[in-house]
């Protein structure tokens, strides 16, 4: 008998490689996420080192949130050599004492909300990251 999480975690992953535009799986993995979590918006950041800046590139949100717009959001100087010298493997809820974070934050619009960052990666490369932003301000200082 499969348990919960790993149901949890086999639908998720059908709803996000159920369609080749990422705006229809996105969209069909918030609404299963919404049924199991507090979630205002789901978003997709891709890393693009060309241009050392990170693309928002896809977005699915309950009807009424306040979104950014798919954007290029140019890096500070030095930020793409800090985030490529950090291990980023495993989610984490974003902590408002990182100090990468607090630069990032306004630049990305997700400020005073609760964050949990997924990496994605291909083998040993960081493509970008899935984030989860939650409703409610939540104690940002827990990682």
């Amino acid at each position: 008998m499969e348990n919960n999480r790993d149901a949890f975690l086999r639908e998720i992953t059908l709803r996000i490689c159920s369609s080749l535009d990422i705006r229809e799986s996105l969209r069909s993995a918030f609404e299963y996420l919404r049924e199991h979590v507090p979630l205002d918006v789901l978003t997709v950041f891709i890393i693009d080192e060309r241009l050392g800046a990170i693309r928002r590139i896809a977005h699915a949100y309950e009807h009424g949130a306040a979104v950014p717009p798919d954007e290029i959001i140019p890096l500070p100087e030095g930020m793409p050599e800090m985030i490529a010298a950090r291990n980023y493997s495993a989610p984490f809820v974003v902590s408002a004492e990182d100090d990468m974070f607090r630069i990032l934050a306004p630049l990305v619009k997700l400020e005073g909300i609760s964050d949990l960052i997924v990496p994605l990666r291909i083998k040993d490369r960081l493509l970008g990251c899935l984030l989860y932003t939650s409703p409610s301000p939540r104690d940002r200082t827990r990682s």
